[in-house]
């Protein structure tokens, strides 16, 4: 158990540093965050539906997927998330679990996106009003490219 990432380290690596830039992994998040982009996160504060925010699951991993929802008051864990391109929700997570949200995504091309730009809000809130979105997003990425 001591080389799991515990939630309490992390948040306040974050708090100390002021950020925390780590690199993007996986293709959950695909198309608004792609492998190897980096990814500089921020301390947590209220939340906001559709941003993308950083915790660590219970299996002791860091993932960055965007905020759905907050289930049923009294509810623990209470907050659901999911990546912009996977079918299922994540299993649902507590606050404590939160370590930080996405302020910014560095390009290959040293260019910098804001996670609070107008096209990012619009983008985190489309993705969890249309939820069949992720749907067709998988179906993109499944296709294969013509050589």
């Amino acid at each position: 158990m001591s080389d799991l990432l515990r939630a309490d380290d992390i948040r306040q690596l974050i708090r100390s540093r002021g950020s925390l830039e780590l690199p993007a992994h996986g293709k959950s998040m695909y198309p608004y965050l792609k492998e190897g982009q980096v990814c500089r996160f921020v301390p947590p504060s209220r939340l906001r539906v559709g941003e993308v925010i950083l915790f660590v699951s219970r299996q002791g991993q860091l993932v960055g997927h965007r905020y759905h929802r907050e289930l049923s008051p009294g509810c623990s864990p209470s907050i659901l998330c999911k990546g912009d391109s996977n079918r299922n929700w994540d299993e649902p997570i507590s606050p404590e679990q939160i370590v930080g949200r996405l302020a910014a995504v560095r390009n290959d091309n040293a260019r910098v996106r804001r996670a609070d730009s107008f096209v990012s809000f619009l983008w985190g809130r489309l993705i969890v009003a249309i939820p069949s979105l992720s749907f067709v997003i998988r179906l993109g990425m499944n296709i294969k490219k013509p050589r």
